[in-house]
């Protein structure tokens, strides 16, 4: 199992995701195509709701054990930012994506946030609008079962928090992708320093 942290940077700060894969190829090469794979996502699903003012600039991956480093990994088409020029709350506003484990076992669920997406995306009632649920849905739909490299594979799972708790596995498969339309903070996020 690998730990994959997605590092975003707003031009005053960098944060990430981190995310839990089981990758079938980890050479540097399929590496570096995994990571295109996602800036392709990307590319597809969220600029359009991000702000011209955040950018996703790359990925750290490392094996998901205690003492491991983690190798960075930049995009070959470089990183890739938002198309959306209103950043009026981006760098307080984050939207929450949810992975959802129907699997019968914990965990059940995890999630991320996905920052800077424009205000603009927020309905009359002060939530996040369907446009941008959507983009981020479509985006974590895309990294659930992700094909790299030709014929390598990258499925995304949850990692718990306590394996050793009674009907726990240390990672669960994710089955499904939500979204919370309450907007969150930029504390929810938790600010990644010094990646």
């Amino acid at each position: 199992m690998y730990e994959v942290a997605l590092k975003w940077d707003d031009g005053e700060s960098r944060f990430f995701n981190v995310l839990h894969f089981d990758l079938t190829d980890v050479s540097a090469a399929g590496i570096q195509d995994f990571a295109d794979e996602i800036r392709a996502a990307a590319a597809t699903d969220l600029v359009d709701v991000l702000t011209d003012s955040v950018s996703l600039i790359g990925i750290n991956v490392r094996e998901d054990v205690a003492g491991a480093v983690g190798v960075d990994y930049g995009f070959t088409s470089g990183s890739i930012n938002g198309t959306n020029a209103n950043s009026d709350f981006a760098a307080v506003l984050a939207l929450q994506v949810n992975k959802l484990c129907q699997n019968g076992s914990r965990p059940a669920r995890g999630w991320n946030f996905i920052p800077g997406v424009s205000a603009e995306e927020l309905s009359g009632s002060g939530r996040w609008g369907a446009t941008s649920r959507g983009a981020a849905q479509d985006f974590f739909n895309s990294l659930v079962s992700l094909t790299y490299n030709s014929t390598a594979t990258a499925t995304l799972y949850v990692k718990a928090s306590n394996p050793d708790a009674p009907n726990t596995v240390p990672y669960n498969a994710v089955t499904d992708i939500g979204t919370s339309g309450v907007p969150k903070t930029v504390r929810s996020r938790l600010p990644g320093i010094g990646i």
